[in-house]
Order: structure tokens, then C-alpha cells, then sequence
């Protein structure tokens, strides 16, 4: 089961619906699961190349990834709820028997707007919604190279190439 909301609260979730339904195996939710399950922080991969260059004072704090949230939905779509069962139909029977009880919560829909001071926080603990702020390259060297270019174009979004 995914979540319908972008932010929300999960005040309560029902499975017990869904845990006695023919075929089912087992039925997981963020709080059903072990506190000694390990959750893979994607993050923890400092080799990424993706993120050899960002510097650790470029980073605010790490976003958590728990394979299913207990107690938040921060997209829509996220996973809360798992049913294995022995066949497709009967997991899917289970999943339309779990009830949830959502709170939703303020929230936005494009980047910038998260990013902004006032923009709803998606973790309690920060200041900001803004997970890693970084600069890179040399702004002198790419200076010079558009001073030096014969031709440059510039791209705005909405609008086709055009000579700057």
C-alpha cells in the first residue's frame, strides 16, 4: 500500500483485516517491523562518485530512507504497507482490506519551494528542508571559456535555445 498523500502524518494503520485474509502470508508496516531490522542508508557509500564532490561542510544533515516510514510520509507513493502472500490476487486482496488513518500535513510541490525559509519541513530535527548545499567548479575557468567561445546559447526553461 502507498501512500495518497505528499505529507502526512500515519495515525493509524489497520491490518488486521488484511492478516486474516485467505493467502496471506505476512503483512509489514513501518512499525511492524523489527527494531533490529537493518535499514540500508543509501548515503553511507562515501565512494559514490555522484557525491565524491560534494565536502562534508556543504552538508546540513542526512536524510533518513526507511523502507517503509512509521510514523511520516514525506511523498506520494511511499511505501506503508507490504502483503506477501501466495498468490497476486490474495496480496492484493490484502492490501485493499488495510486501513489507514492519515493526518495530512502542509506541503509543496516543486523543489524551489521546499527550499525556501518557510517552505513545511519534512524532518522535525532541521532547520531547513535542505539536505546538501553545494558549489563546484572553477566560475574564473568557465568564465573565460564563454569569453573565448565563438558562439554560446542560453537555455531557459519554457523557451527554445536561443543566441545569448
Amino acid at each position: 500500500m502507498r501512500s495518497p498523500h505528499a505529507h502526512a502524518r500515519i495515525a493509524h494503520i489497520d491490518i488486521a483485516a488484511a492478516r486474516g485474509a485467505a493467502g496471506i502470508v505476512a503483512v509489514f508496516t513501518g512499525r511492524t517491523r523489527s527494531p533490529t531490522d537493518e535499514v540500508v542508508d543509501p548515503h553511507a557509500d562515501a565512494g559514490k562518485s555522484s557525491e565524491e564532490m560534494i565536502r562534508h561542510q556543504d552538508v546540513s544533515f542526512l536524510a533518513p530512507h526507511p523502507p517503509m516510514p512509521a510514523d511520516r510520509v514525506r511523498f506520494v507513493g511511499e511505501v506503508v504497507a507490504m502483503v506477501v502472500a501466495e498468490t497476486p490476487a490474495a496480496a492484493r486482496d490484502g492490501a485493499e482490506r488495510i486501513r489507514v488513518d492519515w493526518a495530512p500535513l502542509p506541503a509543496v510541490t516543486s523543489a524551489s519551494a521546499a527550499a525556501a525559509p518557510d517552505a513545511p519541513l519534512l524532518y522535525e530535527t532541521t532547520a531547513s528542508n535542505v539536505c546538501v548545499n553545494a558549489t563546484g567548479g572553477d566560475a574564473a575557468a568557465v568564465s573565460y571559456a564563454f569569453s573565448r567561445a565563438a558562439h554560446v546559447y542560453a537555455f531557459r526553461p519554457g523557451s527554445t535555445a536561443s543566441p545569448a
